[in-house]
């Protein structure tokens, strides 16, 4: 819909929303690919939109394959990496916007948590709606887990989902009695909850 930096060709590492178009004088339905989750331009004379879905684009602005199931879409091939994050501070909360997923969707993300300087030791990593209600690292009112390693390196990690607010953004943090923790989190699908709620 002319949102790609250069016109007519898909912007490398890119979301792009995939809308179904109408034209009410004909009765003519079409598609349109659009970097935008709100507003595209449609063409002259198409007056009705409805956001069906999402794709990205890899570093080369192919579209990585994907399946979906209604409003679930599942990328095909690796994770793509949001964050690697090594000079995690203790309880200080960072915000993440994904590039790979779309505003207001539960994100459906890959965390691990390691510790690169110390053994034997805690370290917890949450994740949580930007915003929230709780407003500090509080282990019992955010997604968290705990990593304990014999050898520095060690880590830990689990899979979960988490509300993007409508600039695609959380925030996540780490405490850890000892060191310096390292943050990963990856994105592997979405759940596209404005499909039913445009």
């Amino acid at each position: 819909d002319g949102t790609e930096s250069s016109g007519g060709t898909p912007d490398a590492s890119t979301m792009y929303y995939i809308w179904l178009i109408k034209r009410s004088d004909t009765g003519v339905v079409d598609a349109l690919y659009s970097e935008s989750a709100t507003g595209p331009t449609l063409p002259t004379n198409y007056d009705y939109k409805r956001l069906i879905g999402g794709v990205y684009t890899n570093g080369s602005a192919n579209i990585l394959s994907f399946i979906h199931s209604g409003n679930y879409f599942r990328y095909m091939g690796d994770a793509i990496v949001e964050v690697e994050d090594s000079t995690m501070s203790d309880e200080a909360v960072e915000t993440l916007t994904f590039t790979a997923v779309p505003p207001l969707c539960l994100a459906h993300v890959y965390c691990r948590v390691l510790n690169g300087t110390e053994t034997n030791v805690q370290s917890r990593v949450g994740l949580r709606t930007k915003g929230s209600a709780d407003a500090t690292a509080n282990n019992s009112q955010s997604w968290s887990f705990m990593q304990t390693g014999s050898d520095t390196g060690d880590g830990s990690g689990a899979q979960g989902f988490v509300l993007a607010d409508s600039a695609k953004q959380v925030e996540y943090w780490t405490n850890e009695n000892a060191g310096t923790a390292y943050v990963n989190v990856t994105v592997f699908g979405f759940t596209m909850l404005t499909r039913d709620n445009p």
